[in-house]
């Protein structure tokens, strides 16, 4: 599998391939990914200062397996994986206001909130009300 692939949006991220989440704007603490156990993850959110930020990152080639979506599993609000208990990701759940993911674990698990809604409207202007 290669190094990992990113887009990144008003954030910022303390290694390449995921780790600490960074507010590009406040520099304030979002999150954390961890960086070997997904195969792609977007989460965009909602800073307490008002920045919208998207962090994208993605591992491997496409296509990967295709499962069902399911809800993802929230213990201490560290998100992880119902199929294979791996851990994906932690939210900072004070420091934001809102925030969206999709994310496929590595065992090929998808799981997401709707990026889009009925209207065709984005994940950005569903997480501020636009």
């Amino acid at each position: 599998m290669r190094g990992a692939r990113r887009n990144l949006s008003e954030s910022r991220l303390s290694h390449p391939g995921g780790g600490k989440v960074y507010c590009g704007e406040c520099d304030l603490l979002i999150g954390k990914i961890e960086m070997y156990n997904y195969r792609y993850i977007k989460i965009i959110y909602v800073c307490k200062c008002g920045n919208i930020g998207e962090v994208e990152l993605f591992r491997g080639d496409r296509p990967w397996l295709q499962y069902p979506k399911r809800p993802l599993y929230n213990k201490d609000n560290r998100y992880m994986c119902q199929a294979c208990e791996t851990p994906l990701f932690y939210v900072e759940e004070d420091n934001v206001y809102n925030f969206t993911f999709d994310v496929i674990c590595k065992c090929g698990t998808e799981y997401d909130v709707k990026f889009k809604n009925k209207r065709g409207n984005s994940a950005k202007e569903l997480l501020v009300g636009e």
